[in-house]
């Protein structure tokens, strides 16, 4: 497998599919940054990623190494493999959209990086 890498400026995302059993990695370059991370099943694009349903099975709010995360059918999805992150990762706050920042009165380039 070759190893691809796909940088994700902020305010902005990407779409990356990656097969069944592959590994991907999630790296902050500039440290304190927030990523929202949306999974699709390729099968069936009506089953996604499901941090409610992770932490109803995980029994917790954050998950570590060794957990696996779940789909809204609590299928798992993917294997929380490894993390060398400074801080928890947080599945209880919602992804950011304009509303949000509508609804704080800010504008996305008045916020700091």
């Amino acid at each position: 497998m070759a190893k691809k890498s796909v940088e994700i400026p902020g305010y902005q995302g990407r779409a990356v599919i990656i097969e069944r059993d592959n590994v991907f990695r999630v790296v902050d370059v500039e440290g304190c940054q927030i990523a929202d991370m949306f999974v699709m099943s390729e099968e069936d694009p009506r089953e996604y990623f499901s941090p409610a349903m992770t932490r109803q099975v995980i029994s917790r709010l954050i998950p570590k190494p060794g957990d696996f995360l779940y789909s809204n059918r609590r299928n798992p999805m993917l294997a929380f493999i490894k993390d060398i992150s400074d801080g928890p990762h947080d599945m209880a706050f919602a992804p950011c959209d304009p509303g949000f920042y509508v609804d704080l009165a800010i504008n996305p380039p008045e916020l700091s990086r």
